[in-house]
């Protein structure tokens, strides 16, 4: 989709919409969608990694240092690991920062007997 600024810097002042249209060279179904305020700002495709993010965290819970390979065999995914891999550890660092929060430390004063 284009620019939405200016489509609707344009509309604002009184333009019509077959006249902005014609100036931005679009047609005038893109200027009402770019106008539409139920209208997502932008389209964001859903990718088949987010189908396995619940396998993954499950995998990671039991061994959260497993390379990103070692997952892809146990799941038997077989897409790019160019993508896989990233996407494995950003799962692997929220996994051990759930973990970190959840220990408790002693304080100097604390009875350890």
């Amino acid at each position: 989709m284009h620019d939405r600024a200016p489509i609707r810097a344009l509309a604002a002042r009184g333009v019509p919409i077959r006249a902005i249209a014609r100036d931005l060279g679009i047609s005038r179904n893109t200027v009402r969608r770019a106008l539409d305020p139920e209208r997502p700002d932008h389209y964001v495709r859903a990718s088949r990694l987010d189908a396995l993010g619940a396998d993954v965290r499950t995998v990671l819970a039991a061994y959260p240092y497993m390379s990103a390979a070692g997952v892809a065999r146990r799941l038997h995914y077989r897409g790019a690991h160019s993508h896989f891999t990233p996407f494995v550890n950003q799962i692997r660092r929220e996994v051990l920062d759930a973990d970190a929060s959840r220990v408790v430390h002693r304080g100097a004063g604390d009875d350890l007997g």
